[in-house]
């Protein structure tokens, strides 16, 4: 059996990838499990001794549990409800840090705070982090046909990939492949259950893309409290009207003066309030988003998502099919 507490190598060299086409099929129940997930007991059972997965966002922390199962422990460094631009993990979360066998972020700014706490906590001789965004290809770049992909962390792409469910199986399969990197005498355990998730985030995909095709030509459009939702508004063919945090409140007037979009979508841990009130000067529904954080730590990001495309869909005219 693997030895517990083992030294990490760094994890940060690229991890392999998969990328799903949408299927063709009907709708599925995205909260349903699968009817035959096949999944083995695992050859060696740490769930006594569970190991120890920390992770940036607590939106991570819930692809540590499907992809590690009982086999895991996972902690959130950032708490429900903060914003992880700025949140600076206390001397508490030390701990965390250097008894962790494994620290999961997702780089290109969102959480660097959290990243430089980790770099400055971690114990010597351990180098045990993984940034999601080195292992998921650019959404914004042509790739190459053949040969090595070109990855978001080479291009600076806008950070939220994990809002398009086409780029978070890699965030699953990141998690997963770490997993056995660490304990890997339960690789079939953890590939069955990445294998399970990923049909869940495919039927996901098919719920969104079809309450995003609901909404009405004319009012295909986002104002938000930041630049969050780039990677959802062009998987499903949204545009972004303004975002308060970096076009300015100018911006935002100017969107809502022509009435198309009507509303504007805040989001958990972001704002102070600003966005609410030009939405009441043009009589804008205001909305809510959960992006960068969560208001429960155990949420799950199907659950998450499947809220944030109902309420797309409600404040944006359609009606669910």
């Amino acid at each position: 059996m693997p030895a517990k507490g083992m030294p990490m190598v760094l994890l940060l060299a690229l991890v392999p990838f998969t990328l799903f086409a949408a299927c063709d099929g009907g709708e599925e129940d995205v909260d349903a499990e699968p009817a035959d997930p096949s999944i083995p007991t695992p050859a060696y059972d740490w769930s006594d001794e569970p190991w120890n997965v920390v992770v940036s966002l607590p939106i991570f922390a819930d692809f540590v549990r499907e992809m590690g199962g009982d086999q895991v422990a996972v902690a959130s460094l950032i708490p429900p409800g903060a914003d992880p631009h700025t949140f600076v993990p206390d001397d508490e979360a030390a701990t965390l840090v250097q008894e962790a066998d494994l620290v999961l972020v997702n780089g290109l700014g969102l959480d660097q705070p959290t990243i430089d706490f980790v770099q400055a906590n971690r114990p010597d001789g351990r180098l045990f982090m993984v940034d999601f965004v080195r292992n998921v290809p650019s959404p914004s770049t042509q790739q190459p046909i053949g040969g090595f992909p070109i990855f978001a962390k080479e291009v600076g792409d806008n950070p939220h990939l994990y809002l398009d469910p086409e780029l978070v199986s890699i965030y699953a399969e990141t998690v997963s492949h770490s997993m056995v990197i660490i304990d890997e005498i339960n690789e079939p355990y953890y590939d069955a259950l990445f294998a399970a998730y990923v049909e869940r985030i495919k039927a996901l995909h098919q719920h969104i893309e079809s309450d995003m095709a609901a909404i009405p030509a004319e009012n295909r459009s986002l104002v938000t409290e930041h630049d969050s939702m780039i990677h959802w508004a062009n998987r499903y063919g949204l545009t972004i009207a303004g975002t308060l945090a970096e076009d300015g409140e100018d911006a935002i007037r100017s969107a809502l003066e022509s009435g198309q979009p009507n509303a504007v979508f805040t989001e958990v841990g972001m704002g102070d309030g600003a966005l609410e009130s030009i939405a009441s000067d043009y009589n804008a529904r205001v909305c809510a988003l959960s992006t960068d954080s969560i208001e429960e730590e155990d949420r799950p990001y199907i659950e998450m998502m499947e809220s944030n495309s109902a309420e797309i869909l409600s404040c944006l005219g359609g009606e669910a099919r």
